[in-house]
């Protein structure tokens, strides 16, 4: 609900929540989530694509991080 009510900045928090869970998160708790999102008014598709967005940013970060030391 919070999420919600958060307006412009909604998609991107939650975003970046659903980017906490990780990939070690049962995958039927990771798909409730997102679809929590659609109850609270949220756009389903853009939480989606910003969650991978910014999962694939993390993941370079990690990446690049090991190899820079």
């Amino acid at each position: 609900m919070y999420a919600g009510a958060l307006g412009d900045n909604a998609v991107e928090r939650y975003a970046m929540f659903l980017t906490s869970l990780e990939l070690s998160a049962d995958i039927t708790e990771r798909r409730l989530a997102l679809t929590r999102a659609k109850e609270h008014g949220l756009n389903m598709e853009r939480v989606a694509i910003a969650t991978a967005e910014r999962t694939i940013e993390k993941a370079f970060s990690v990446s690049l991080g090991c190899c820079i030391n």
